[in-house]
Parts: C-alpha cells; sequence; structure tokens
C-alpha cells in the first residue's frame, strides 16, 4: 500500500544519510581543501556573477562538471577565459573561496 511504499523510501533515505562512506568522502574533500588555504592557483575564468560581482573558474586539478569550483573575487576586470593567480582563503563545503591579489 501507498503508506508502507512512503515510510520504505523514508527509512532508504535515512540510511543513506547515515551511511558512513558520505562522511568519510566530504571529510577527505574537506582535508583536501583545507590544505589548499593560503596557496594560489592558476585559474581560468569561466563566469562572473554580477549580483555578487565575483568569478567563477577552475584551477589544472578540477574537471569541468566534475570537481568543484573556485569561487573568487578581483580588484581588476577579468573576462570568460582569463587565466587569474587565485590564492585561497577558505571554502564552502566543496568549492575553494579565494581571491586576486
Amino acid at each position: 500500500n501507498k503508506k508502507e511504499s512512503k515510510e520504505k523510501i523514508k527509512d532508504m533515505k535515512m540510511e543513506i544519510a547515515e551511511d558512513p562512506s558520505e562522511n568519510i568522502e566530504n571529510k577527505s574533500e574537506q582535508e583536501k581543501n583545507n590544505e589548499k588555504i593560503g596557496n594560489t592557483y592558476k585559474t581560468i575564468v569561466e563566469e562572473y556573477d554580477s549580483y555578487s560581482d565575483s568569478y567563477i573558474g577552475r584551477t589544472y586539478m578540477d574537471a569541468p562538471e566534475i570537481d568543484s569550483v573556485v569561487k573568487f573575487t578581483s580588484s581588476k576586470d577579468l573576462e570568460i577565459g582569463d587565466f587569474a593567480d587565485v590564492t585561497i582563503f577558505d571554502y564552502d563545503e566543496y568549492d575553494l573561496l579565494g581571491e586576486v591579489r
């Protein structure tokens, strides 16, 4: 019946949420990102976000649509396709946060 099906789906979602492999993967990603703080990476500009006056790009280590992105600010105007040396100062779950100095 529908009620049992909904309960099974709810239970499956809870199991997935409690899956320790997700926590390990997330922790591993956090450790990797932590190691990148303070480092500078050549980053290709892929987008400009006028709302936040920031850019989105990728380093040579990041595959499109698979890896995280670098969200960063710059005091000089950049064009899509430009390269910029971005210093990482933090991360937001998976994405790196930085600035062009």
